[in-house]
């Protein structure tokens, strides 16, 4: 038997084993069968008649007849990914003790970051999400929110992930049956990480003339087999990216990650510098989805680095093996710097910004990556 921590904070002991994934709550929300590709056996996530030995197995409020939330199956004591024996393997983002910040070991931190730091009351090391952690104690919303924080069905992504109603399906849509087995995984595949169009086939936030279901689309990407738990120039995520500002309107019409963090902290893509329309201005933020240059110290960014990855805008098979980084044509986007889900660091960094001292050797720097002549 395994414990699991459930998303009103319990622990609570299962006789199942639950495989698992950001749980497929938008089924019972949007009334749309649209399920991902699982291995393993049924009993891994689902339970017939809720009950063992005349126990109640689970909350009787989850969907879909699943034995735990997307919280409970995400999460362990230490290991980051969980194996049930059955060829089935559950991604770990929320462990009770650090992960491992080596790669290669099992619980070394995946891609997208762990809660784990959020969690114990660092609120500026993660995102604040219903189960994991309370709301964060100084910041009232999104940063860079774009005017979306008190305004109706938004109000509870854009103000914090941190309340019943958002949580981990504010940004993911569960679609575990879903044919993921393409290369490039896309909508149709149940989207890059289940990272979907949350506003609109959750919340049918779209105003009705944008309610084009041809536009209602997920993230583009190719995934690591063990989801970066090991990881190098040759084997690692691929991720897809535009260079141009993104419309609010589809918020996935270009099914880049980029552009899926766009939909809660947009002003840090639409207002990056000071012509607000395009990148002819004086920046006065980061750039973010713009071409990585193909001149001065950016040029010599040429083989990648899982430190500061760096996005394609045509992804092919075979990418994810590849240690080639293109400049003039790969991209800068939200996590060639931030782990989504939570790092050690302020700001949800890849690394140690104060550490970031210019003029000296750091191979931990991030920043060098790019800015190749500062170090």
């Amino acid at each position: 038997m395994r414990k699991f921590i459930t998303l009103d904070g319990r622990s609570r002991t299962l006789r199942s084993l639950r495989i698992g994934g950001f749980v497929a709550l938008l089924i019972l929300m949007t009334g749309v069968t649209v399920w991902a590709r699982v291995g393993g056996a049924c009993v891994n996530c689902h339970t017939m008649h809720n009950s063992q030995d005349g126990v109640s197995v689970v909350d009787t409020t989850l969907p879909a007849l699943i034995n735990t939330d997307c919280v409970g199956c995400h999460s362990s004591d230490a290991e980051t990914i969980v194996d049930l024996g059955d060829g089935t393997r559950i991604p770990i983002v929320y462990t009770k003790t650090a992960p491992n910040l080596e790669q290669g070991t099992p619980t070394s931190m995946l891609a997208g970051g762990n809660f784990h730091w959020v969690g114990n009351g660092e609120d500026n090391k993660g995102h604040n999400v219903y189960g994991i952690s309370a709301r964060d104690a100084t910041l009232s919303k999104a940063p860079g929110d774009g005017g979306y924080a008190n305004e109706g069905l938004c109000q509870p992504c854009h103000s914090t992930l941190a309340v019943e109603g958002s949580g981990c399906e504010g940004c993911h849509m569960p679609a575990h049956h879903a044919d993921d087995s393409d290369a490039v995984v896309t909508s149709q595949g149940g989207s890059y990480r289940f990272l979907g169009d949350v506003m609109t086939q959750v919340f049918g936030g779209y105003p009705p003339e944008k309610q084009d279901p041809a536009l209602f689309k997920g993230v583009r990407g190719i995934e690591d087999p063990d989801w970066e738990q090991t990881v190098s120039s040759t084997k690692h995520n691929v991720y897809a990216g535009v260079d141009e500002n993104y419309s609010a309107y589809p918020i996935l019409a270009k099914e880049t990650v980029g552009q899926m963090c766009a939909g809660c902290h947009s002003n840090f893509h639409h207002a990056m510098n000071s012509e607000q329309g395009d990148f002819s201005g004086v920046w006065i933020r980061h750039p973010s989805d713009v071409l990585i240059p193909n001149e001065g110290e950016y040029a010599a960014y040429t083989t990648y680095n899982p430190l500061a990855p760096a996005a394609k805008q045509t992804l092919t098979a075979g990418m994810e093996t590849s240690d080639t980084v293109t400049p003039g044509s790969d991209i800068v986007t939200c996590i060639s710097c931030h782990r989504p889900h939570g790092s050690p660091y302020p700001d949800m960094l890849r690394w140690d910004y104060d550490t970031c001292d210019a003029g000296t050797a750091n191979d931990e720097c991030g920043c060098y990556v790019c800015h190749t002549a500062k170090d």
